[in-house]
């Protein structure tokens, strides 16, 4: 089973954000502050890790000041 799209609104800086992954190798690029490690913390968030221990949970500040209906993640 692998994440074929992952999506999030008003989770930290992805207001609205929708990418789509392939099986295999997805590499993830982009500016300084263009959201990189935030969406790595929606995958940490939308999945189970391996070991079994989680170390990474919902915080309030998770959600961006300016996301009116709070915070969305969605894999598939």
């Amino acid at each position: 089973m692998y994440l074929g799209r992952v999506r999030a609104k008003g989770f930290k800086s992805l207001l609205d954000m929708d990418v789509p992954l392939r099986q295999g190798v997805t590499v993830v690029v982009g500016e300084n502050n263009a959201g990189k490690p935030n969406f790595i913390d929606a995958l940490r968030l939308l999945t189970d890790p391996l070991d079994g221990r989680r170390s990474r949970w919902w915080e309030a500040e998770d959600v961006h000041p300016w996301a009116e209906s709070g915070a969305e993640l969605t894999a598939v």
